[in-house]
């Protein structure tokens, strides 16, 4: 999955969570968000996106911990995908 950090504000599925990260990258929060993506063949679906800091000894953060899960088919299944 391609995120291209120019998708900000084009109005681009990503746009919010892109934001939303850019937001907790600086409060060093965890992050937990839907959001929809692209994928290798072009279709855009939904996922859930869980990262957490990893922090060093002096408190800084050295890299983020995450998983990216494909959750299309249980949106869909709820009636929660508009087409």
């Amino acid at each position: 999955m391609e995120i291209s950090r120019t998708s900000r504000d084009c109005g681009c599925p990503a746009g919010p969570y892109l934001k939303k990260w850019d937001e907790v990258s600086v409060t060093e929060t965890i992050i937990e968000a839907e959001a929809r993506f692209r994928r290798f063949d072009g279709e855009y679906r939904w996922f859930l996106i869980r990262a957490v800091p990893v922090w060093d000894e002096n408190g800084e953060i050295i890299k983020w911990f995450g998983t990216n899960t494909d959750i299309d088919e249980r949106k869909k299944g709820r009636g929660l995908v508009c087409r």
